[in-house]
């Protein structure tokens, strides 16, 4: 008789809707939100797990986020903000947000809108408040980020402009709706003469105790500077692109008690930067000795940083694909902040001609060594360009006092040593040490170990890219 046992429809041995809450929270992190809505459709168990806080601390606005396409009789499909699922998104899942990011939008209008729906939904609930019905509707809100799209391709050109306006009117009344923020970053803004003195007005006036982190870059066309950046009191880090920098704001921040880090940031966008003299950074100096001062170029800028005359700079940092270190930005390193300088980083992948057998004058090596033979507080230093083995072990081996971070990408280490006609000083046992430990990967990483007394490896490009400032030990 045939075993009709074969014939049962074929059963899992693993439910996943009884998955513990946790796990499908962990696999759900790793999703984009319009994925975790799709797998949150199998089951109830995945659906409730959808809305647990941890999946929503932060909230990105994108150019699709929360729109509907719509039909225009003019331009064809298009995206358009859903007031009805933006609503219904503040309203359940709102209160988890604890970090808002603003990307660059192309489509100002829902932009606009969505900034209008964020601030009318806050000031429904507390003006409820105030007669005893409801709370603050986003009670664990501590940062927000807004970056405007001021770059805008077409067929024919690049057009570069600023906002205003009605969307810089919607974006300070939704500023000053906020309560109890720590962290505000507000990036390529490119406002006018006549509407940047008011952009700060309403988050001093409502989070001017609590604001911690404030990043302000290029938000004006021209040279201006905010005084509101230095009144907060509570501030630990203050990031200001190259043209807000005044005398009157480097007195502000130098006399704040709690201010940690003082980024002086330089992109693509920021026209005319501002150059202090000698005596402007006095107060730096003298009242502020515990602040560590960065000079940053980020994005995709080609222009050499602006050096500020003997200011008491911390790191110098790259993080951008165009950054070489030439010998006229060594000796400028070297000359204006070699007895402060603690360190020079590289960070991201070059994008420049990438040649191997590009010959050694036209490389770093040399710049490399001299900033780490002359700058005596040099412990830190990441370099994305090619470098020879020789010059890193010589570079350990020159700043065994003060060095001891050294992050290189081990696709760009040449297994070659190029110092045999400028090593005139090195013994001949030293040389023949070099050229053996050039020959090999694995070797010149266990003599570095040996000498730092602790595990070192080169990087694969793969964690180089991840590599950030806030990652390094300073």
């Amino acid at each position: 008789m045939e075993d009709r046992s074969s014939l049962r429809p074929y059963r899992s041995e693993y439910r996943y809707d009884l998955l513990p809450d946790l796990v499908v929270e962990r696999i759900f992190c790793y999703l984009p939100k319009r994925s975790r809505y799709e797998a949150a459709q199998t089951c109830k168990a995945w659906l409730r797990v959808l809305y647990f806080p941890a999946l929503w601390k932060t909230f990105t606005l994108r150019e699709k986020t929360l729109t509907r396409s719509r039909f225009d009789y003019y331009k064809g499909p298009q995206d358009c903000l859903s007031h009805i699922l933006t609503k219904a998104c503040l309203k359940r899942v709102g209160r988890h947000f604890r970090r808002i990011k603003v990307q660059p939008i192309a489509n100002f209008l829902n932009l606009f809108e969505f900034m209008g729906l964020v601030d009318s939904y806050i000031k429904f609930f507390v003006e409820a408040e105030v007669k005893g019905e409801e709370r603050y509707p986003l009670p664990h809100l501590v940062a927000f980020e807004f970056s405007f799209a001021c770059q805008i391709r077409n067929r024919e050109s690049i057009r570069v402009f600023g906002t205003g306006g009605k969307i810089l009117e919607t974006l300070t009344t939704l500023l000053g709706s906020f309560q109890g923020l720590k962290e505000l970053r507000l990036e390529n803004l490119l406002l006018d003469r006549f509407e940047a003195p008011t952009l700060l007005n309403s988050i001093y006036e409502s989070c001017s105790e609590s604001l911690v982190n404030l990043s302000i870059l290029n938000c004006a066309q021209f040279n201006y500077y905010w005084m509101h950046c230095g009144l907060f009191l509570n501030l630990r880090c203050l990031t200001v692109s190259a043209n807000h920098l005044h005398t009157d704001l480097i007195y502000l921040v130098g006399n704040l008690d709690k201010l940690a880090e003082f980024h002086v940031v330089q992109t693509e966008f920021t026209r005319a930067p501002v150059v202090l003299t000698y005596y402007d950074w006095e107060p730096m100096r003298t009242t502020g000795k515990s602040i560590r001062m960065f000079l940053e170029a980020r994005g995709k800028t080609k222009e050499e940083l602006a050096w500020q005359e003997r200011a008491p700079v911390f790191a110098v940092a790259y993080s951008t694909p165009y950054a070489r270190l030439s010998p006229q930005t060594a000796l400028e390193i070297i000359h204006q902040y070699g007895s402060t300088l603690t360190a020079y980083c590289q960070f991201g992948l070059p994008r420049f001609p990438y040649k191997r057998n590009r010959p050694f004058d036209s490389r770093c090596d040399s710049q490399l060594l001299l900033m780490v033979r002359t700058c005596n507080r040099l412990r830190t230093v990441v370099i994305h360009e090619l470098i020879c083995i020789s010059t890193l072990l010589l570079l350990v081996h020159y700043g065994k006092d003060h060095l001891r971070e050294l992050y290189v990408r081990r696709n760009a280490v040449l297994r070659r040593d190029d110092w045999k006609s400028d090593s005139d000083s090195l013994t001949e046992e030293f040389k023949a040490w070099l050229r053996l430990t050039s020959k090999s990967y694995d070797t010149f990483e266990e003599e570095i170990s040996r000498m730092w007394g602790k595990r070192w490896r080169a990087l694969s490009d793969l964690e180089f890219r991840q590599l950030k400032l806030s990652h390094l030990e300073m």
